[in-house]
């Protein structure tokens, strides 16, 4: 969760996540007064604007993908609940993993997560494509909402998607 921090000097220092993996790259020889504080939990790091900049967007980016999968859990929980899919139990720990992945910044766990909106992407396109083809529905109501889930759910993929790859590769 990201903090403003200022200290009785008068100096406001920004705080991430101690779990934020920009706190392990090697910071690059920069200007005294180029480098910016930063703080990752209790521990505060000078780094250079640029990356700096990346911790900040990618502890942005995190809380983000933690809204949605916890609203990915209680959907798929409710459906799990409501009509006894045994699917929406185990779609839950998939999301539940995507969570824990965007909160601790591990991409092993994010990427079964990305798998999962990928495919639901792809499924939900599929659906339209095949009723557009089969013209096996009159239902109005229906043409003009499963567009509007496909490209809401093509957004929240490149959203995932996004973040995944702005994770450095040492968060395994």
């Amino acid at each position: 969760m990201s903090v403003i921090v200022e200290n009785p000097e008068g100096q406001i220092v920004l705080g991430v996540s101690k779990d934020n993996p920009y706190k392990n790259e090697d910071p690059l020889v920069v200007e005294d007064n180029a480098a910016q504080p930063l703080l990752f939990g209790e521990v505060q790091v000078m780094l250079p604007p640029d990356t700096f900049r990346r911790a900040l967007e990618l502890e942005k980016r995190s809380q983000t993908i933690r809204f949605l999968c916890i609203l990915d859990l209680f959907i798929n929980m409710l459906t799990f609940l409501a009509y006894g899919y045994t699917g929406g139990l185990l779609i839950s720990l998939i999301s539940m993993l995507g969570y824990y992945g965007a909160l601790r910044y591990r991409r092993l766990l994010l990427i079964g997560y990305l798998v999962y909106q990928v495919l639901l992407t792809i499924s939900r396109v599929g659906v339209i494509v095949y009723l557009i083809y089969t013209h096996e529905t009159q239902n109005v109501a229906l043409m003009i909402l499963l567009p509007i889930l496909a490209i809401t759910q093509g957004v929240i993929t490149n959203f995932v998607w996004k973040f995944y790859n702005m994770l450095p590769n040492s968060c395994t």
